[in-house]
């Protein structure tokens, strides 16, 4: 769902909610209530102004429906454009950095400003129509008045002036009652479009369990063996397949990278593994267990994620590597200096060591840091877990090279007892890897060694290759600088 529409649902509908929709009605039962009576006291006091009031109750009901259509969907209309302005919104303080390295600022607001103006039309317009509405019921209700006056002059003779007096006193009022429910009756059809926004959010399907009676103990997954069985995904119903009859298999302690052009299904394998989406078809297993039977909780603590875009909360940095504080400092600690965070023992370095100090300051979104250094504190986290299944989406695609060395040093060293799978889009970074796994269409179309697949002139990944300048001796100097035996090079 679009992030602005979120934010609309979790504020203003809330909003309407919390704060509108019980005082309006409330107004309303309390409008309706003052109407009878005053109505029921003037055809006590006058039975013959019946003749003024029925055709004006007629008109009454038809200006409030030829309201009704038009500000239901001028409230609706200004509930869509309120979601596409804060998602505009959003999208800009997310890309503030991409937006000033382009000097595009201008651009940006001037399309920030169309919106705002969009959603104040309809705003506008909503208001409008009150007002159209507001008119037109005081002209009629003053009608109403002015023949209750012409009734009392014609019959003063006959009628007590005391009784007139009260009914036009009360009449005075009701006409600024009538209007006033029209106007609420309005309010509250309104106010329920956001009741059925959010009540379509709260009937949407849910995730699974959390945990579950079929979950795996404590110690799993062991050894990190993968198995994808005929697996179909779609993202939703009446979507076509984005995984089609994938099938393949992961060593204990294998090295795969994935790759693939855009679209061809590579994250769309991470969120299979990590039920995000839930299957069509087909069963993923590690260690031999079924996710599906597995709680959502216990999967995804159990696997370690490093994603493209590291996420840090404000807090300590205590609290971003080891939220659940399972782990002791030390381990912590020495997870840093795993990561190349922090200096080796016997090494001084103070700068690093204040930053990285455990009750350290994150600030919000981890701006206190750079890209480079959510990329290793990222890569912290996993080595905290100590997951036996690792996944990398694309995650040296925003660093610069110092940490990409960095990155993929600890990578081999590290992680060298885990089974990897990693999302690349640069392929030197998978070159040194044990097999690559390419993705075409949502479908398995290669799956071998690195350069038995580069040695396939009609392979996707050589064509993948030689559009990055990746040559066979490059691969075989990445190989070489990251010690991988050459015979491991020619293993099916």
């Amino acid at each position: 769902m679009l992030s602005g529409r979120i934010v609309s649902r979790l504020s203003k509908d809330q909003e309407t909610l919390d704060n509108e929709l019980a005082p309006v009605l409330y107004s309303f039962i309390s409008i309706i209530a003052s109407v009878f009576g005053v109505v029921a006291l003037i055809f006590y006091t006058f039975p013959w102004l019946g003749i003024i009031f029925v055709p004006l109750t007629i008109i009454y009901y038809f200006a409030s429906v030829y309201y009704r259509a038009s500000s239901v969907e001028t409230k609706r209309l200004d509930a869509v454009l309120r979601s596409s302005l804060y998602a505009s919104v959003s999208e800009t303080l997310t890309g503030l950095a991409t937006i000033r390295a382009y000097r595009v600022q201008e651009k940006v607001v001037t399309k920030a400003s169309e919106g705002l103006d969009m959603q104040n039309r309809a705003n506008y317009m909503t208001i409008t129509i009150q007002r159209w509405l507001g008119l037109r019921l005081d002209f009629f209700g003053n009608i109403l008045v002015l023949g209750i006056g012409l009734f009392a002059a014609g019959f003063r003779h006959d009628v007590n002036p005391a009784r007139i007096a009260v009914v036009l006193s009360y009449t005075l009022g009701v006409t600024m009652v009538f209007s006033e429910m029209v106007s609420q009756f309005a309010q509250n059809e309104q106010n329920m479009n956001a009741v059925e926004r959010v009540i379509h959010y709260t009937e949407l399907p849910p995730e699974g369990d959390l945990q579950s009676p079929d979950d795996p103990p404590t110690s799993w997954p062991q050894n990190g063996e993968i198995q994808f069985k005929n697996v179909d995904l779609v993202y939703r119903p009446g979507l076509p397949l984005v995984l089609k009859n994938v099938s393949f298999s992961i060593r204990p302690r294998e090295k795969v990278g994935i790759v693939g052009r855009t679209g061809a299904g590579k994250t769309s394998l991470l969120q299979a593994l990590f039920r995000t989406v839930e299957l069509s078809g087909g069963s993923i297993e590690i260690d031999g267990v079924d996710v599906r039977k597995v709680g959502l909780e216990t999967l995804r603590t159990r696997l370690a994620l490093v994603p493209q875009d590291n996420t840090l909360f404000m807090g300590t940095l205590r609290d971003n590597l080891d939220p659940h504080h399972l782990r002791t400092d030390a381990e912590i600690l020495t997870a840093l200096q795993r990561a190349s965070l922090l200096p080796a023992q016997g090494i001084v370095d103070q700068i690093a060591e204040d930053k990285f100090r455990l009750d350290a300051s994150v600030t919000d979104e981890g701006s206190n840091f750079s890209a480079g250094e959510k990329q290793l504190l990222a890569l912290c986290r996993a080595l905290v877990r100590n997951s036996r299944v690792i996944i990398l989406d694309e995650a040296t695609s925003n660093v610069d090279v110092e940490t990409d060395a960095k990155v993929q040093r600890t990578i081999q060293t590290e992680f060298a007892d885990a089974t990897l799978l990693c999302i690349a889009h640069r392929l030197n970074t998978i070159a040194y890897y044990d097999r690559v796994l390419v993705m075409d269409g949502g479908s398995v179309a290669e799956f071998d060694t690195v350069l038995n697949l580069f040695d396939r002139e009609d392979s996707i990944f050589r064509a993948l290759c030689n559009e990055a300048n990746l040559s066979r001796s490059d691969i075989l100097r990445i190989r070489e600088d990251q010690q991988v035996p050459v015979a491991d090079t020619q293993e099916a």
